[in-house]
């Protein structure tokens, strides 16, 4: 990622050690460090800063000594964690996105907090608040029902007399498009998309992004 004040170079990636057939690619540039810096981050990729620029939490730094550079300049990444929240709701941005479905995605953790929204060009509104309700109903009833998506949630309760009052429940968005997340048999988290023309289309792309980050989880 490239700040304001900062630029990539051959140089740089082999002053990390790293080979000349190493491979990048700029993926966000923006004036704003601070921009550059939250994506970073969300574990995007990694940037180049000034030495008293880098002021983000959970961000750490790396001194380069560069001749060329009359800078101190600094690599950034994420200090914790194999896990990305933001990968996997931007992949189901993507994937709704390449169907031409414009969506927003919320992903939350166990306990239901929420760790990531990705919100696509021109989504609707609604969508942050259906995303969510549907992230956190995966991960509030799946495990209870033993089911891995909010559509098995629905078919296994819409005939029944739960379906009424678990509708009801607060921060609960019971419909199609909710995906638990899952670390080996353990859940970790979930991921909801609302704004596909419906449901079934919303789950394809939690889906994806679940498959899209399964990796990480392992």
């Amino acid at each position: 990622m490239q700040s304001h004040y900062e630029r990539f170079d051959p140089v740089i990636i082999q002053a990390l050690g790293y080979p000349e057939t190493f491979k990048w690619s700029l993926i966000y540039k923006s004036d704003r460090d601070d921009w550059v810096l939250a994506m970073v981050a969300s574990r995007f990729g990694f940037g180049f800063f000034p030495e008293h620029s880098i002021i983000h939490d959970g961000i750490v730094a790396r001194p380069l000594v560069i001749p060329e550079y009359w800078r101190n300049i600094h690599l950034v990444t994420v200090s914790d964690g194999p896990k990305s929240h933001a990968v996997g709701a931007m992949e189901a941005v993507t994937v709704c996105e390449k169907s031409g479905y414009r969506v927003t995605a919320t992903v939350v953790d166990a306990s239901g907090l929420v760790k990531a929204v990705a919100k696509g060009d021109l989504a609707p509104p609604h969508t942050l608040d259906s995303s969510h309700g549907k992230s956190y109903g995966a991960v509030s009833l799946g495990p209870n029902f033993g089911e891995s998506t909010t559509s098995a949630v629905v078919g296994r309760v819409s005939s029944g007399p739960a379906f009424g009052p678990l509708q009801h429940l607060p921060g609960v968005f019971l419909v199609p498009g909710g995906v638990v997340i899952k670390s080996g048999e353990d859940v970790v988290g979930a991921i909801g998309v609302g704004g596909a023309p419906g449901g079934d289309k919303d789950e394809v792309c939690a889906q994806a992004a679940v498959a899209k980050i399964a990796d990480r989880l392992r």
